[in-house]
C-alpha cells in the first residue's frame, strides 16, 4: 500500500520529477490559495490524493469530456498524412523580385598615389595585352 500522507520532496518524486524541478514546481503550486494544506500534525505532509485532484482539476482533467474518446471508427493512424496532403503546400519565404538583367559591380579602382579613381564604367571590362607585355 503507498504512503497517502507524503512530504513535498516525496510527493515531487510520486510524480516523477526531478528533485530541482519538483521543488520549482512545488513552490509555485503552493502559492496557489486551493493547493492542499499541510496537515497539521503530520509534520507538514500533505494527503496525496488532494494532490493528485488538485493537479487533475488545476490541468483541466476533472470534467467528462477530457476522458478518452471512444468512437465505433477505431484508430485511424494514416490521418495525419491525408491532412498533410490535403494542406497547401506552404511558401518558405516571401516573393523576392526578379534580379534586375544585369548587375553592375561596385568596383572602383585607385590608380596611383594622388588617389585618382577609375569607376568601372570608364574603364573597358578586359585589359588590352599587348605582345610587348609577354615575357618571353
Amino acid at each position: 500500500m503507498a504512503a497517502a500522507y507524503l512530504t513535498e520532496l516525496e510527493i515531487t518524486r510520486e510524480l516523477r520529477l526531478p528533485d530541482k524541478v519538483g521543488r520549482a514546481f512545488m513552490a509555485q503550486w503552493r502559492l496557489h490559495p486551493s493547493f492542499p494544506k499541510p496537515i497539521e500534525g503530520m509534520s507538514g505532509r500533505r494527503y496525496m490524493p488532494a494532490v493528485e485532484k488538485w493537479l487533475n482539476r488545476f490541468h483541466g482533467l476533472d470534467t467528462a469530456d477530457s476522458g478518452p474518446v471512444v468512437t465505433g471508427k477505431g484508430e485511424n493512424f494514416d490521418a495525419w498524412r491525408e491532412a498533410r496532403k490535403a494542406r497547401k503546400p506552404r511558401r518558405a519565404g516571401p516573393d523576392l523580385p526578379p534580379p534586375p538583367v544585369r548587375m553592375a559591380s561596385v568596383v572602383v579602382a585607385t590608380i596611383g598615389p594622388s588617389g585618382k579613381r577609375l569607376q568601372q564604367d570608364d574603364a573597358s571590362p578586359m585589359a588590352s595585352i599587348d605582345s610587348n607585355d609577354i615575357p618571353a
